[in-house]
C-alpha cells in the first residue's frame, strides 16, 4: 500500500472512529466541540467556525448571510475578514441547492451543512483542511443522519410533554405527578434529599361555577395556576390534580420551610382580586371577588413511605384544612397523625 493510499485509509478509520463514538443528539456547544476535537485531532485544522441560519430568511446571497446569520461557535476567534469568505462558501453552498452538502473554495476552506431543525440550518466553515472528497460524502451523510435523528427525539419530546400537561391551565396533570413522585423517592434513596408535598383545593369553587358559570371557573383555574408559579421557585413543581386541585413537589424543605410555602400560597390567593365578567343590561359588567384555599402538606420520609401514601396525607391534611373552617394550612406532623 503506497503512502498516498495509507493516508486515506488512516482518515477513514479516524472518520469511522468518530462516528460510532458520537453520541450528543442535541446541537449545542457540546456538539461543536466534539466535531471540532475530531477535526482538530484527525486532520489538524486551524479552526471551525458555526453560523447559524433562520429557515425562514430567504438569504441566499454573501452580503445577505452577513446580515441575516449568527456565529454560534467561535465566533471570538473568527477574524472580521474571513467572514466575508465564510459567507461566500455558505452562498456557495446555499446554491447546490441539497440540504446537506459540501463545497471548497479551493483554499482549503471547506464548508458544509453540520445541523439542520425546523427553525434553523447551521453551516460549518473549516479553515485550512485538506480531505478526500469521499470522505466528506461520507461524513455529511452522517451528519445529515444526525439531524433526522435530532427531528425525530424531539418531536418524541414535544409529545411526551403534550402527554403530561394539562390543556386548561398549561400545569403538569397527575400523570406526570406520579412519575415525578418515584423520582424524587428514588432521589432520596440515593442521596437523602427529601421533600414535601402540598395538597391545595379551592374552597367553594363550585359556588363559583354555579354563580358566574363554568367560563369564570376555568379562568379562575388558570389565575390560580398563575399565582402558584409566582409564589414558587423554578425548581419546584405543579400540577393540576383534578377539577379545583392542584399538588405541588417541594423539594428539599424541612418542616418550617413547607409551612412558609404553604401560608405564603395562602396569603397570597386570599389578598388576589379574582374577576368575573357578567352581561348587564347596558354593558358588560365586571365584578371582582375574593378566594381562599385549603392546603395539606405532609413530608417525604417523615410522615409516608411511599407515592400512594404521601398524596393520601396530604390530600387528609387539606380535608382537615377544610373541615376546621378552611382558608388554612394543615401539617401531618403539627396533627400528630
Amino acid at each position: 500500500m503506497n503512502a498516498a493510499n495509507e493516508k486515506k485509509t488512516s482518515e477513514m478509520n479516524k472518520l469511522l472512529d468518530f462516528m460510532s463514538s458520537f453520541d450528543k443528539l442535541t446541537f449545542g456547544k457540546s456538539f461543536c466541540f466534539a466535531v471540532e476535537s475530531f477535526f482538530k485531532d484527525a486532520f489538524n485544522i486551524k479552526l471551525m467556525v458555526a453560523y447559524s441560519l433562520p429557515i425562514d430568511t430567504p438569504a441566499t446571497k454573501a452580503s445577505e448571510i452577513l446580515n441575516t446569520s449568527r456565529i454560534v461557535w467561535n465566533k471570538k476567534q473568527c477574524e472580521p475578514q474571513n467572514q466575508q469568505n465564510h459567507a461566500s462558501l455558505i452562498e456557495m453552498l446555499i446554491q447546490k441547492g441539497e440540504e446537506f452538502n459540501w463545497v471548497t473554495n479551493g483554499n482549503d476552506d471547506i464548508c458544509f451543512t453540520i445541523s439542520k431543525s425546523e427553525k434553523q440550518t447551521v453551516y460549518a466553515v473549516l479553515e485550512a483542511i485538506q480531505c478526500d472528497p469521499v470522505l466528506w460524502d461520507y461524513l455529511v451523510h452522517f451528519f445529515q443522519s444526525q439531524s433526522k435523528r435530532q427531528i425525530k427525539f424531539d418531536e418524541m419530546r414535544r409529545l411526551e410533554h403534550l402527554v403530561h400537561v394539562d390543556d386548561v391551565t398549561g400545569l403538569f396533570n397527575q400523570r406526570k405527578l406520579f412519575k415525578d413522585l418515584d423520582e424524587a423517592i428514588i432521589r432520596y434513596s440515593n442521596h437523602k434529599e427529601g421533600f414535601a408535598v402540598l395538597f391545595i383545593d379551592i374552597d367553594h369553587f363550585k359556588s363559583v361555577n354555579d354563580g358566574h358559570g363554568h367560563l369564570v371557573g376555568t379562568q379562575i383555574l388558570v389565575d390560580m395556576a398563575n399565582i402558584l408559579r409566582a409564589c414558587l421557585r423554578e425548581t419546584d413543581l405543579i400540577y393540576r390534580y383534578g377539577g379545583d386541585e392542584f399538588v405541588l413537589i417541594i423539594r428539599d424543605v424541612d418542616l418550617e420551610l413547607a409551612k412558609t410555602i404553604g401560608y405564603r400560597i395562602l396569603n397570597t390567593v386570599k389578598n388576589c382580586h379574582f374577576q368575573a365578567k357578567e352581561k348587564d343590561i347596558h354593558e358588560d359588567a365586571v365584578k371582582t371577588f375574593r378566594l381562599t384555599v385549603s392546603i395539606g402538606i405532609s413530608l417525604f420520609p417523615q410522615d409516608a413511605q411511599n407515592r400512594e401514601d404521601i398524596i393520601a396525607q396530604a390530600d387528609k391534611m387539606m380535608y382537615q384544612a377544610k373541615e376546621t373552617g378552611r382558608g388554612k394550612v394543615c401539617l401531618t406532623s403539627e396533627l400528630g397523625l
